[in-house]
């Protein structure tokens, strides 16, 4: 969305827009810790043909030069731990609806792929790197996160910043709410982070062989508890996705 976008619009200088099949493309260069980057940045649009076809533009565009492919913006909170202002970095991916477990596939696996796509491991290193670089560090013990999720603690320098979270996303073409909650939690015990746009991109990526990662912050919690905040404006977890993302793409 155009939401999610204009914050990293203020990553570097870009140049004119460009439409391409409804998606909207800004190019520049971004001074990076090794050197100058060309950094472009996608409005996708919502869902996962959007967000599969951006990132299939991408590979064909920039071909080898592209060193890596990142998914931004907002998330809603599936982690029964999570809390809106949380950034969730994804480091595995899966299809929260996809069900052909009659034929002896997993939950969110579709049949003929593999039951769940990763998360670069150098990209997921250099966000663990720059955010603990950003943040001050903290611990959650074993008890409360779920399996393959790790915790980086409040942030002093990434403003407005909750928790920072290392685990696995899911995404659907539905919505999850207080009526589906507990069953997805129940399926997926690791999703901390739910959307509509990030395994379509993430598989894309797997297929074509370019690094992949997700870094957003969570906007809306999908079950909240009756003592929590459940959701802020979509335009203040935008801008806590972007300053992460800048963390990271300095990094690069």
């Amino acid at each position: 969305m155009d939401m999610e976008t204009e914050p990293l619009l203020d990553l570097t200088n870009f140049g004119p827009s460009l439409d391409i099949a409804g998606q909207t493309w800004h190019v520049g260069v971004f001074e990076g810790e090794a050197g100058p980057l060309q950094l472009c940045v996608i409005t996708t649009g919502i869902g996962l043909a959007n967000a599969a076809s951006a990132a299939a533009r991408a590979h064909l565009v920039f071909g080898e030069n592209l060193c890596a492919y990142m998914c931004g913006g907002t998330t809603g909170g599936l982690g029964a731990q999570t809390s809106v202002r949380d950034v969730v970095v994804g480091t595995a991916f899966t299809y929260s609806r996809a069900d052909a477990t009659a034929f002896g596939y997993a939950p969110g696996q579709v049949p003929g792929m593999p039951e769940q796509y990763f998360a670069d491991p150098a990209l997921v290193e250099k966000a663990r790197t720059a955010l603990e670089n950003e943040l001050l560090l903290g611990d959650c013990s074993a008890a409360d996160r779920p399996e393959g999720a790790n915790q980086s603690a409040d942030s002093n320098h990434l403003q407005g910043t909750g928790t920072v979270w290392f685990g696995q996303v899911a995404s659907s073409d539905a919505f999850i709410t207080a009526a589906n909650v507990e069953q997805m939690r129940k399926t997926f015990p690791a999703a901390l982070g739910a959307d509509m746009e990030t395994t379509a991109a993430a598989q894309v990526c797997a297929r074509a062989g370019v690094p992949f990662i997700s870094v957003r912050a969570v906007s809306d919690l999908c079950g909240p508890a009756a003592n929590q905040d459940f959701h802020i404006d979509g335009e203040v977890a935008a801008a806590i996705s972007a300053q992460a993302v800048r963390a990271l793409v300095a990094r690069l």
